[in-house]
């Protein structure tokens, strides 16, 4: 049985704060976009009268409604803020401009 090495557990330590600071840099900016879209879309929007024409035609009350926007404004802004982390982790390629 050997013990687990010190380094290990730092390392492990450190991925878990890095995991956590690029979630919260996902999850934050969408959550926000989330709370501005929700608000903008259903000023405009009653979820009550969005229910009868979805594709399922479910009643829902505002309430619901409203968390189901929510949730799905969020998502969208997950993706989206996924995808840009995404690039910017891409490789860098340099185009040389003299050749």
């Amino acid at each position: 049985m050997n013990p687990t090495p010190i380094s290990s557990n730092q390392d492990d330590n450190k991925k878990n704060k890095l995991f956590m600071i690029n979630a919260s840099a996902i999850l934050w900016p969408s959550f926000l976009l989330a709370v501005a879209a929700t608000g903008f879309f259903f000023s405009i929007f009653d979820p009550i009268e969005l229910g009868p024409i979805t594709a399922w035609n479910i009643p829902i009350d505002r309430q619901t409604g409203y968390s189901i926007g929510f949730f799905l404004f969020w998502l969208l802004g997950a993706a989206s803020s996924s995808f840009t982390f995404w690039l910017l982790k891409m490789p860098h390629v340099s185009i040389d401009k003299h050749s």
